[in-house]
């Protein structure tokens, strides 16, 4: 199941990234309908100019166990703010609904498909509902810093 949550975090925050940094941290509260609840940090630890690709660690705490895994994600499948910004503006034009969501780290405008809330917020995610062997996959942000 943990991997299941982290690959999903993962797919979404690769698809949806705002300009990333070193230090970007998105933690995020994290629902599953039927076996419970925790928490998942994603924070940029590192990049390499060489190979253009930063290093990804994200941290899950479901239900009392931690499962800590460090990803390499290249620059080239990151969103920019600006990519980010174009999506907010046009949401229509991409299939979604423009709407303000609160979740617990604030309210914040964005754009909603296919259960994705994209923002301009380090790793572009606000939320994430999604359904995944019959359960119910929730996730909110909760706090968010910016990198350097």
């Amino acid at each position: 199941m943990k991997k299941l949550i982290i690959a999903l975090f993962a797919f979404a925050s690769i698809s949806a990234f705002a300009d990333a940094k070193v230090g970007d941290m998105a933690a995020f509260d994290l629902t599953v309908s039927g076996m419970g609840t925790g928490t998942t940090i994603s924070t940029i630890t590192a990049f390499d100019p060489a190979t253009q690709t930063y290093t990804v660690k994200t941290e899950t705490n479901f239900n009392g166990q931690t499962e800590v895994e460090e990803e390499a994600s290249p620059a080239a499948d990151m969103a920019t703010d600006a990519q980010i910004a174009a999506v907010l503006a046009n949401c229509a034009n991409y299939g979604g609904t423009a709407e303000n969501i609160t979740v617990p780290a604030g309210t914040f405008a964005v754009c909603t498909m296919n259960g994705m809330s994209i923002g301009n917020v380090p790793f572009g995610v606000v939320k994430l509902v999604q359904m995944s062997e019959g359960m119910t996959i929730t996730m909110e942000l909760s706090s968010m810093a910016r990198g350097n």
